[in-house]
């Protein structure tokens, strides 16, 4: 079950995954990636979670690359078009 929960962290201030703005300017911005956009109604509504899972999957990605790296391990490039 630890595996699927992932890291367990405290909510407390200043761990929030995405800050909201919706006065004097509209801006959602993920603090993990730093995408960001001004539609604060598509990503309230539900309907603008793409671009975040996205930026997400990519800075992931780099994590663990990045910590692969550090281990000495090599990483596994696939070539676009050589599936």
């Amino acid at each position: 079950m630890a595996e699927i929960r992932g890291d367990m962290v405290v909510a407390a201030w200043g761990q929030q995954i995405r800050s909201y703005v919706l006065h004097p300017y509209s801006l959602v911005k993920c603090t993990r990636t730093g995408h960001e956009t001004s539609d604060t109604d598509g990503v309230l509504g539900g309907e603008l979670l793409d671009g975040f899972m996205e930026a997400f999957l990519r800075h992931k990605g780099q994590r663990e690359a990045a910590a692969a790296l550090a281990e000495g391990g090599e990483l596994a490039v696939e070539a676009a078009g050589s599936r």
